[in-house]
């Protein structure tokens, strides 16, 4: 079974103890951290999928594992495009301009090049999010 990507907001919690006039207290606290993310194995991690402030779609990926990485979007009504880009870590502006209310999905997929052979590749991970919303939806 694959462990497909999910954001999960994990919490540290710390007990305290309170003293004051004699009497003491127990509290416990919690307070949020960076959020983890999980992702399938052996595929680049899509780490976040958002649209820009310049209207643009960008997906933050971990990529360094492969020699490239190739990024597919798509959208309802049209195949969409994919481009090669060098393996690493970081965000890559996959659409320089979105229409507000409709869905894309951006897939990535990791290749290590071989010399005098076909390149060897991931499968392709996935992502979508809705334009006009701020963070991705579909994990």
């Amino acid at each position: 079974m694959k462990n497909y990507l999910r954001f999960e907001t994990m919490r540290k919690a710390a007990l305290t103890v309170i003293s004051w006039s004699g009497v003491s207290a127990l509290l416990l606290m919690t307070w949020p951290v960076n959020a983890q993310v999980l992702c399938p194995d052996g595929l680049p991690c899509i780490n976040d999928i958002f649209i820009s402030t310049t209207n643009a779609l960008v997906v933050n990926v971990d990529g360094a594992s492969w020699d490239v990485i190739n990024v597919r979007w798509s959208r309802p009504g049209r195949e969409g495009e994919q481009t090669e880009h060098r393996g690493r870590t970081g965000q890559i502006k996959v659409l320089t301009a979105v229409t507000r209310g409709v869905v894309y999905t951006v897939s990535v997929q990791g290749c290590n090049k071989r010399a005098f052979q076909s390149s060897r590749c991931t499968d392709w991970n996935r992502a979508s999010i809705k334009a006009g919303a701020r963070s991705a939806s579909n994990f």
